[in-house]
């Protein structure tokens, strides 16, 4: 067992002892600020599947997200695989949102975290009936992992095996029809023939808005170098003629530290959100907010200075296809 996971098992060991305490009286402010801290989840701990392929998203990366969706208030909001609650920390204050986490104790750590939030512990996919097309945004990170469980209700995603088809057909069948997902997946999916078909599917039910691909260092601090990408869609509205559209597509070379965990003093996902804006104003998508403040990298293990990354915003440009063809293979951001 190398450092890093024997401290992520040491701030478990201090979660469980808050979860513990939690259970006779209220904890205080900074009791919780401590649980969302030491509570990094069981991925890369485990060799097998035990863990459900639970690899927590990096706050930097779910502040940008949220800010490519840029979700008003009142809006209802799904996060089916909270997790302890890494997204729902940063959705904006005054939506209605419903978490869903399987593992008992995580759904008991972002219950503690996060009172506001619906937080059910419940495996997501036999809830689809009841979520279906009751959201306006679904937004997450789902499992990557094979699953041997037959669900119900998944005529298309339900011919593999894989998690992550699973909760994408989940995510679209719960917007409601305009609403949008924005969506963690691994690169595999994303370019394999052999799965062509789900994402035509995908395609015929949304209008596919963009992909950004994130560096196999995303990851890291929780125990994998798995290659992601973000997927951003919106569900189709019946009646409407979509025709052609153009997509966004854009490379994250550098989230802000590297594969030793060393600050890198440099995050392109800033540069990356400005040109998504850029593009959504030129195409007349959704209404957008004024810019926020560029999101910055979460402190890493050492201090080194953040130096201003400006300088690979030519090499970030959004990438342009039509969808003339719905063979295209306009998912990987290469």
């Amino acid at each position: 067992m190398g450092r890093q996971e024997r401290k992520r098992w040491e701030g478990i060991d201090e979660a469980r002892k808050l979860i513990e305490a939690s259970r006779t009286r209220k904890l205080t402010a900074d009791e919780v600020i401590g649980l969302k801290k030491y509570y990094t989840g069981y991925g890369g701990l485990y060799a097998s599947n035990w863990a459900n392929g639970q690899f927590f998203t990096p706050p930097v990366v779910t502040r940008f997200v949220l800010d490519l969706l840029d979700i008003p208030a009142g809006s209802k909001v799904l996060e089916p695989s909270c997790g302890a609650g890494a997204f729902l920390e940063q959705i904006p204050a005054g939506c209605q949102v419903t978490g869903i986490e399987l593992m008992r104790e995580t759904a008991e750590v972002a219950r503690l975290c996060y009172p506001e939030a619906d937080i059910r512990s419940a495996d997501a996919l036999e809830l689809l009936s009841e979520l279906e097309g009751r959201f306006d945004f679904v937004v997450g990170n789902p499992p990557f992992m094979k699953i041997t469980k037959k669900y119900d209700g998944f005529p298309v995603t339900g011919k593999t095996r894989k998690a992550e088809w699973h909760f994408i057909e989940l995510a679209v069948r719960a917007l409601k029809p305009g609403g949008w997902l924005a969506l963690i997946v691994p690169d595999s999916i994303l370019g394999n023939s052999s799965e062509q078909a789900m994402r035509k599917w995908l395609m015929e039910e949304c209008v596919y808005r963009g992909t950004i691909s994130l560096p196999m260092e995303t990851f890291k601090p929780v125990g994998t170098t798995c290659k992601t990408s973000v997927i951003l869609a919106q569900k189709m509205v019946p009646g409407v003629d979509y025709g052609n559209y153009n997509v966004f597509m854009a490379i994250c070379d550098d989230i802000g530290w590297d594969s030793r965990l060393r600050p890198t003093g440099k995050c392109d996902l800033a540069p990356v959100l400005e040109e998504y804006r850029r593009f959504m104003h030129a195409e007349g998508g959704a209404p957008l907010a004024a810019p926020q403040p560029a999101p910055a990298p979460e402190p890493m293990p050492t201090s080194a200075p953040a130096a201003e990354h400006r300088d690979n915003v030519r090499k970030l440009p959004s990438r342009r296809r039509r969808c003339d063809d719905e063979q295209l293979d306009l998912f990987a951001a290469v």
